[in-house]
């Protein structure tokens, strides 16, 4: 059984193709295999008057170990890469690829099982491809799934298309760069020398902000360039089939403009699936409204031309808008390049206010930028023209997760006492899309269930009964639920004193970053508040201790922790703000450390002692 299966990078919604792909045996191979020596060479030229890349590479593998190793290195091909040959020990095997959450792509790979049987011996494997349709070979990956001895990598480029350029991206000293020129050619030569292999850390960086590449552009003159292009795949025939009896639905009840964009993004975000399609030409073109209202689903092309049609047709400013989310290290406007936009949204304009739509995200309402897209650089619609604009940065509190319970020390027989009362969870922003969605795609049976964990500490050894939405609507901003909680761990009585943890130790983002192996830095899933909070009626004839509070500025962000005893009510508040997503390696230690101190003062105890 493979694993590793494909290092394919691939986005959501658009593809990118990649020139290098390696299949590999596990893990544990991956320090048990070198490439002690590889060659990689593109040469541009035109044939038939369009530019193509013609690509030759050659890879040596070396075992490390004396334990056999298998290894399944291969190339991409597909509609736009052609395969002319490849060589290797054995027979040549092809499988079709599809990415991790895409619903269909034809990239297809062609890979060798090559087996090392002993140290130091070694196997070559060769392939030859044609890149077809040069906006398409955006960038070369330099790094690889083994420790790479010696490699060169070789552009070659003719003066008659120095338009092309080549953009060096994370390099390091192990890279060594010579440009020379070679007849009527331009010849770019990369030398790689003792360059580490590629790690798989949880929640790392994208590939393309930590490994060293190449972009290459010259497909465009600019980003104005790329969106003439992009435009003209989207006019198509916009008519949907019933479209009054839908835009009847999606009205009822509408009494203001605002209402009805709320509805007709609603409708959208409630009746169509998000899939990732990227087949061909139809990675960036949208389908036709009228096939994602019959398919009922669609990538974010074709739900975001689908949205802009019905506002359209309501007389709405809707307009379509290229973007790149944030995994994209770049701009489209310094980088002009089908690498800096994997992504399609609708921008609407109206009572002087923008609003941009997502309509892959199901759950967040009109007024909120999807986090992945905050402070990203956009390209709008503007008839035969675009607008370059950026997309605003929302403060870290408009994505929250906010717990909170109500307690009063109620008996528990036996002389002693527990916690009694209500809990409620409100969820906003991008922290209201992540549960909203967890819990839709959670089984029918198990819905109740998970609705009521989320209301439970981590060891769920709290008694929820009763859990239930307040309010699950996709139009509102705030999702909210609430339960019945009875909580007998929390409470313990030694000498007619009760001694009371207020800390409800329901964790997301306050877990320690394992730096044993880690050698990537580590990306939080997103900015946003987590606030946890507990509310205790102190009853009559005692008297509180409360511990100290707590903070500490971190460069991710805030930690904090109060204890307040005012008006017969103790509270109790932590908050995790997380305004910087990345922690990078040499700072883990720090974060793990702040964590540790805030946990700390979090499980701080009050004290109850009778008067």
């Amino acid at each position: 059984m493979m694993k590793h299966l494909i290092k394919i990078f691939s986005l959501t919604g658009l593809v990118l193709i990649c020139p290098f792909t390696m299949l590999t045996a596990s893990a544990d191979d991956e320090d048990d295999v070198e490439i002690s020596e590889a060659t990689d060479e593109y040469v541009f030229s035109m044939k038939d008057g369009h530019p193509i890349v013609k690509n030759k590479e050659t890879v040596e593998y070396r075992a490390l170990t004396d334990r056999p190793v298998t290894i399944y290195p291969g190339a991409l091909y597909g509609e736009f890469i052609s395969l002319d040959n490849s060589y290797g020990k054995g027979r040549a095997q092809y499988r079709i690829v599809t990415p991790e959450n895409v619903f269909y792509d034809d990239t297809k790979v062609c890979y060798y099982s090559v087996y090392l049987a002993r140290k130091n011996k070694t196997e070559e494997v060769r392939f030859q491809r044609t890149f077809k349709d040069v906006r398409y070979f955006t960038r070369v990956m330099l790094a690889e799934p083994y420790r790479v001895r010696r490699k060169t990598v070789i552009f070659r480029i003719p003066q008659t298309m120095s338009r092309f350029r080549l953009h060096e991206r994370n390099f390091t000293p192990h890279i060594q760069i010579s440009r020379r020129a070679e007849g009527s050619d331009s010849v770019f030569t990369y030398t790689i020398t003792d360059l580490d292999r590629t790690h798989s850390d949880a929640s790392q960086p994208t590939s393309e902000r930590i490994y060293p590449h190449i972009l290459i552009t010259g497909s465009f003159d600019d980003y104005k360039d790329m969106y003439k292009w992009s435009n003209s795949l989207t006019r198509c025939d916009r008519s949907i089939p019933e479209q009054d009896a839908i835009l009847k639905e999606i009205n009822a009840g509408c009494k203001t403009d605002l209402d009805r964009i709320r509805a007709t993004y609603e409708w959208v975000q409630k009746n169509i699936r998000y899939v990732a399609f990227e087949a061909g030409i139809t990675g960036h073109q949208p389908d036709r409204p009228a096939e994602v209202v019959r398919k009922r689903y669609g990538d974010c092309k074709g739900m975001s031309l689908l949205l802009a049609t019905l506002l359209q047709a309501q007389h709405f400013d809707a307009r379509l808008v290229d973007i790149g989310t944030d995994d994209v290290a770049f701009n489209m406007s310094d980088i002009p390049t089908l690498a800096a936009t994997n992504h399609m949204i609708c921008a609407l304009f109206h009572g002087g206010k923008n609003y941009w739509l997502d309509a892959t995200c199901r759950y967040i309402p009109v007024g909120y930028v999807p986090g992945a897209i905050q402070g990203r650089q956009a390209v709008v619609e503007d008839g035969e023209n675009c607008k370059l604009m950026t997309l605003p940065t929302l403060d870290a509190h408009t994505s929250t997760d906010s717990l909170t319970y109500h307690y009063r020390l109620a008996p528990a027989g036996n002389g002693e006492f527990m916690l009694k009362g209500t809990v409620t969870d409100a969820w906003c922003g991008d922290m209201k899309e992540w549960y909203m969605r967890t819990h839709e795609k959670a089984e029918t049976k198990d819905k109740a269930v998970m609705l009521a964990n989320t209301m439970n500490n981590d060891d769920h050894t709290l008694n929820i009964t009763h859990a239930r939405w307040t309010c699950d609507d996709r139009k509102t901003r705030w999702a909210s639920a609430e339960a019945e909680v009875e909580n007998r761990v929390s409470v313990q009585q030694l000498d007619g004193d009760v001694y009371i943890e207020m800390n409800p130790h329901n964790e997301l983002f306050s877990n320690r970053i394992d730096t044993t192996r880690r050698v990537n830095d580590y990306m939080l899933p997103v900015r946003c508040n987590i606030i946890r909070e507990v509310t205790l009626t102190v009853p009559a004839g005692y008297k509180v201790q409360c511990p100290k509070n707590f903070r500490l500025q971190q460069p991710q962000g805030i930690f904090s922790c109060t204890f307040t005893h005012k008006n017969g009510k103790i509270t109790f508040r932590r908050v995790m703000q997380i305004t910087d997503r990345l922690i990078p390696r040499s700072k883990m230690v720090a974060w793990n450390d702040a964590l540790r101190r805030w946990n700390d003062a979090c499980n701080e105890q009050i004290i109850l002692t009778k008067k």
